[in-house]
Formats: C-alpha cells, structure tokens, sequence
C-alpha cells in the first residue's frame, strides 16, 4: 500500500489523497472524494480497480523532493471515476518518505505483470498492519 495524492484536476487546485494497492488483478486505488466540508461523516471513499488488461503502462519516477506513478490506461479502460485523469494518464505523487513502499510496490507490479508472483495472505495482512500502525 503507497498513499498518494493528485494535487491538480482539470486546472483546479484540489487534492485528493488516496492509497495505491496492488494484487494480481491489478492496481486498486482508494481515495476520498474533494468536499470543502471536512467532517469524516461527509467525506465519500471512492476506489478504482484497473485490471493489468486496461494499464498500458506504470512508471514510478523517483525525484528529488516528490516520486511520481504515472499510469498510463488503455483507452477501452474504464476510468470515469478515476479523478486527474487526461489523455489516459493520471500522475499520482508520492512523499518522499514513502520511497521504500513505493519501491517495494514497484518491484511487486513487476512480478505480477510477469506472472512470477502470487498472492500470499500473511503479506496482505503485514501490509494493513504496517499501514494501521504507521510503519
């Protein structure tokens, strides 16, 4: 799991934070929808499942202050509800301080587009752990 954000949508400064998930479908992003209202009772989660049929392309880019995934979607995909999309990419950032799960993640998307990685349900549960207690 990668939290990330998407600080510009159609010119507009909102920003969406959300979490990056993989399995062997494919990428599962969850996020909260953008309100003004911040209360927890109004904030609607979202999530956007792109099966590894409707990715073309996933590049983790690791600069100097922010990483980047860029997903780069099918045009058959469907990502309606997916926010910052344009031409059938979206750029989510990445806080420096999550390199190493963004890394991890990478090196995942990886086994899986090659077929050399299964799911294990003890990884599962150590990543929520990890994620519920901060590490």
């Amino acid at each position: 799991m990668v939290p990330f954000r998407i600080s510009r949508l159609f010119g507009l400064r909102v920003t969406v934070d959300g979490m990056l998930l993989v399995n062997a479908q494919g990428l599962k992003l969850v996020f909260k929808e953008p309100k003004r209202d911040d209360t927890l009772r109004d904030q609607q989660i979202e999530q956007v499942e792109l099966t590894w049929a409707d990715l073309k392309q996933v590049v983790c880019d690791f600069g100097m202050l922010n990483d980047e995934v860029v997903l780069e979607v099918n045009p058959t995909a469907n990502v309606v509800r997916l926010p910052g999309v344009s031409e059938n990419r979206v750029s989510l950032s990445v806080r420096k301080q999550h390199r190493e799960e963004l890394k991890e993640l990478e090196k995942r998307i990886d086994e899986y587009r090659r077929g050399t990685r299964r799911d294990d349900v003890d990884d599962l549960l150590d990543d929520v752990r990890d994620f519920l207690h901060g590490g």
